[in-house]
């Protein structure tokens, strides 16, 4: 029985560990995609603001 508990517990720790890990993993991912959209973002924005300076310059 003790030998069970210990096997529980040592599960447990393995899981709550490769949860961790996860999720370093998925807030890593989503820092780079927030990254890579707010980049496009600001490329709209610019596009954006030339084209209404061109349309206003003529």
């Amino acid at each position: 029985m003790i030998k069970l508990k210990r096997r529980q517990v040592a599960v447990e720790s393995e899981l709550k560990e490769m949860q961790g890990r996860r999720y370093s993993e998925l807030s890593m991912q989503f820092a780079e995609v927030e990254g890579e959209r707010q980049k496009l973002k600001m490329g709209v924005n610019f596009v954006g603001c030339f084209h209404w300076v061109s349309f206003i310059s003529f």
